[in-house]
């Protein structure tokens, strides 16, 4: 029984948190998720915090709450950055939770032009929760009665896992155009609940790509003075999981409005969303909400989800200049 129970709850676990392998809406204004290069990025010291709620049946959501912070040390060309990740099925008694750090080297290859590569320690839990789970004995099928108590040892045993995690990451880039690739879960850490299971976790692939330009430089639209499009895109391959993301974002002074479009293939089947990003940048702070629509099928649903995240950015020439919006900088180096 307590087997049969583990083995249950860990494939209803794997088929949800597999939505929230690539669970960010707006993955464009938290690509250190994705690259933790980016903690490097223009040396600016920043922190944040984001919420994300996937519901995936209609009823029952995973709720992910990430928060980080980065900080620059300019004359030793490196930067650090420290985050703190966590899923939970609270239904199927599932938490995840994972604490990383991060180290970035800058490299300046002339022209305007730095490439910023990386590595990140992290330590790796997964838990589950049996008190919400019904055991056989608590069954009075005759009766159709649900015992409120029961005498399976499993009820009282949270099963749980610790890993350590590792990867490497890097990222070029200039004014005009970024390029990332970033693999993480490289030590294929060992993550079941028992011995009997020689579950690893899946190396995860990624490629990122953006471009920005501006959309009025000559001023001859009625536009707010430098109005930027920003184009981001990336692919990522976790075992039997492929992510396609791309956006594209109007930044309009402090306004920001964009369109995202997901597509995510888990072993023989696909799920599709769409959705809308918009955000508000004043001084310092960024503030963002984003919504996915589910594209559905006749197969399977998608699931709808909905973000919402702000950021603080310590550098002093945020609040003194913030006329000029765009997102590629290399200034600050």
């Amino acid at each position: 029984m307590r087997n049969f129970v583990v083995l249950f709850v860990t494939i209803i676990c794997s088929y949800s948190i597999s939505f929230c392998q690539g669970f960010l809406v707006n993955e464009s204004n938290n690509i250190q998720l994705v690259n933790p290069s980016y903690y490097a990025f223009n040396y600016e010291s920043r922190a944040g915090v984001l919420y994300n709620t996937i519901n995936y049946d209609g009823v029952r959501n995973i709720d992910s709450k990430y928060g980080f912070s980065s900080y620059s040390l300019e004359n030793l060309n490196f930067s650090i950055g420290l985050d703190l990740l966590s899923h939970s099925v609270k239904e199927f008694g599932y938490f995840e939770n994972q604490l990383n750090l991060t180290y970035v080297y800058k490299l300046n290859l002339g022209r305007n032009l730095y490439v910023l590569p990386s590595i990140y320690i992290g330590v790796f839990n997964r838990k589950i929760d049996a008190s919400n789970y019904v055991f056989e004995d608590q069954l009075v099928l005759s009766q159709g009665i649900i015992l409120s108590d029961t005498n399976d040892p499993l009820a009282g045993v949270a099963q749980s896992n610790n890993s350590f995690d590792a990867g490497i990451s890097a990222l070029l880039h200039n004014e005009t155009f970024m390029f990332g690739l970033s693999a993480k879960h490289i030590n294929g850490a060992a993550i079941a609940f028992n011995s009997e299971n020689d579950e690893k976790r899946d190396i995860s692939i990624s490629v990122q790509g953006a471009y920005e330009f501006e959309i009025d430089p000559y001023d001859r639209l009625s536009l707010p003075k430098h109005s930027y499009l920003f184009l981001y895109t990336s692919f990522t391959n976790e075992g039997e999981i492929m992510r396609f993301y791309a956006s594209e974002e109007l930044q309009l002074n402090g306004f920001k409005f964009g369109l995202h479009q997901k597509l995510t293939q888990i072993a023989d089947f696909s799920l599709s969303n769409i959705g809308v990003n918009t955000g508000i940048e004043a001084g310092n702070i960024d503030f963002n909400a984003a919504y996915s629509f589910p594209i559905r099928n006749s197969v399977r649903n998608s699931p709808s989800i909905f973000e919402l995240s702000m950021q603080f950015n310590f550098e002093p020439w945020f609040s003194r200049n913030r006329q000029d919006y765009k997102r590629l900088r290399t200034f600050n180096y």
